[in-house]
């Protein structure tokens, strides 16, 4: 029985230590970028930009639509 809890104990530390030892680790280099640095996630601002603008026109069509009834 205490074998198996130094086991267990012994295990648990190296489990512990290897999740230290990749957190610790440094970020690499952005290889899309010639400076390495990360860039600015374009993605959902490039996504509320395509939103914004689908809204402006569907809102410009009811908009023409609704005049060419009032004629």
């Amino acid at each position: 029985m205490v074998a198996f809890v130094v086991k267990l104990l012994i295990l648990g530390a190296f489990v512990g230590g290897a999740t230290v030892a990749v957190y610790s680790q440094p970020e690499l280099p952005d290889a899309s970028s010639r400076s390495g640095r990360h860039r600015p996630d374009d993605g959902p601002l490039a996504l509320k930009e395509m939103l914004a603008k689908q809204k402006a026109e569907r809102d410009k069509k009811e908009h023409d639509a609704m005049l060419e009834r009032g004629d």
